[in-house]
């Protein structure tokens, strides 16, 4: 970072946010449950008080807070990533969230109407002090500190650079723009299949349940969250943008106690999404759905599920995931994951809070996988010794995959769950329409199956979220098939045309 370019920015937002008020004590600080104790530790404080340990404790609600307590805290906030960007790790990824506009998304979403909301307050000096923040945190980042896990860092910049120049200057910011995802959206409005229940999504841009695709490469499924979002899922699906959990730093490295690769990240990341889980229920108003990411996410969901109650699984996958450390040549917990949360695998991983299984074996449906030539040889074969159901590809093509699809959730109703997770690996479709996966296989799901049995599974009264795993962008370079599958995943959750 330019020293001279740094100095400048910081003084610049010290006069600027010299006398900007304090947030009331008495409305709302934060919209988001996890930022709720920030009030209590901060008010009173001036902004210039505020330490680069508070700053750093308190790093991911700078994209939550209220609009006066947005504007008041965000020059602490600008100030820290630029005079100690080491101590406030990722603070410097969230700001620019925090600053920019969605990519690619209309303002009609609601981490821009939000956005929107936050900048009216503030006054040209203000924008102007942002506007030097920004090339002076460029300046440093580049190539240098923004994690892999926000990928589109550098048109982030330069949204962000425009909507601030908008703000100083004055110009009425776009509240409302009418086009082809609010048109589409519309014409959908009348076929949702859940019209009284409201969809929030979660971004865990995760490639810790993979290995390397190559030395010193990262799997590409961390961009997955962002490139999905841009081809317009969320906007489509009209769902509420929850945010985005941070994951730790990907490492290729296999830990000697477990034989798993990125154990200790993955423990965390579970955590993380476990706590949005059960956050989120009762699950009769609320449908969760989870974009990633590798197939590694399903460990947190199943946690999370596990602390509120009994529930279900149906596992549409190419492949059932039922490896263990033992059997694994990758050592990756991607294709352990179902293995993990129905209590087969370390205890670090299956027995977390004391609650071994997530699921019952007995509760479990696979759905669609294709990866079984021979019961002998199969890699996986330990789960032919469980009380795993198993619909495999070829038999819900025999009887017809809507039909397959209805057989599985009358399995699960049998059983008497009140309801059940549905986990989305992209490889089960053929690899023919989705190659963009880390082991893809002929003969997979169509667009048209796929919606099929989602609407079965979606429209059952029994589907409390889902996750979608395994799309990798780096292999989709010109995101032609991120768009398709993100038309085939809308048109699920909607009742087909009459």
């Amino acid at each position: 970072m330019s020293e001279e370019l740094r100095a400048q920015a910081v003084a610049q937002i010290e006069a600027a946010f010299a006398e900007t008020p304090a947030p009331s004590p008495e409305g709302d600080w934060h919209t988001f449950y996890e930022c709720a104790d920030l009030k209590a530790e901060w008010q009173g404080q001036h902004w210039r008080d505020l330490t680069t340990e508070m700053i750093f404790n308190w790093r991911d609600c700078v994209t939550n807070l209220a609009p006066e307590a947005f504007r008041f805290y965000l020059p602490a906030f600008m100030i820290h990533s630029l005079l100690h960007p080491h101590e406030v790790d990722t603070l410097l990824d969230s700001i620019l969230v925090a600053l920019a506009p969605s990519s690619g998304q209309p303002f009609s979403t609601h981490h821009n109407r939000k956005l929107v909301a936050n900048a009216s307050i503030f006054t040209s000096a203000e924008a102007e002090a942002v506007l030097a923040f920004l090339p002076a945190l460029k300046s440093w980042a580049d190539g240098v500190t923004f994690s892999p896990y926000y990928p589109y860092a550098e048109v982030g910049h330069k949204s962000a650079l425009r909507f601030w120049e908008a703000v100083r200057d004055k110009i009425t910011l776009p509240v409302e723009i009418d086009t082809s995802y609010d048109q589409r959206r519309a014409a959908l409005h009348s076929r949702r299949i859940f019209t009284d229940k409201q969809i929030t999504a979660f971004r865990v841009p995760t490639p810790l349940g993979l290995r390397p695709p190559a030395p010193d490469r990262i799997p590409g499924t961390y961009k997955a969250p962002d490139a999905l979002m841009n081809a317009g899922l969320l906007v489509m699906l009209n769902a509420m943008d929850g945010g985005r959990i941070e994951v730790d730093p990907y490492s290729p490295d296999i830990e000697p106690e477990t034989n798993v690769r990125n154990r200790r990240g993955l423990c965390r990341q579970s955590w993380f999404i476990a706590q949005m889980v059960e956050s989120l229920t009762p699950v009769d108003v609320n449908f969760q759905l989870l974009i990633g990411g590798d197939c590694s996410l399903l460990i947190g969901a199943a946690l999370g599920l596990k602390r509120v109650g009994r529930y279900g699984l149906i596992f549409m996958d190419g492949h059932t995931d039922f490896q263990t450390p033992e059997t694994s040549a990758s050592k990756a917990a991607a294709g352990m994951d179902l293995a993990l949360v129905t209590g087969y695998g370390p205890d670090a991983l299956t027995n977390m809070e004391g609650l071994k299984p997530y699921i019952r074996e007995s509760d479990v449906v696979v759905f669609g996988n294709r990866d079984i030539e021979d019961r002998e040889t199969y890699y996986a074969k330990a789960i032919f010794e469980t009380d795993i159901s198993m619909i495999t590809l070829d038999y819900a093509r025999q009887v017809g995959v809507e039909m397959a699809a209805q057989q599985a959730v009358e399995l699960l109703r049998q059983r008497g769950v009140p309801g059940f997770w549905i986990h989305l690996d992209a490889d089960v479709l053929d690899s023919a329409i989705m190659p963009a996966v880390d082991s893809p296989m002929p003969g997979g799901l169509s667009y048209a199956e796929l919606i099929a049995a989602l609407r079965v599974f979606l429209s059952s009264g029994l589907a409390v979220g889902m996750e979608i795993t395994i799309y990798d962008p780096d292999l989709d370079p010109d995101g032609s098939i991120a768009r398709a599958y993100v038309d085939a995943l809308v048109e699920a959750f909607h009742y087909a045309t009459p």
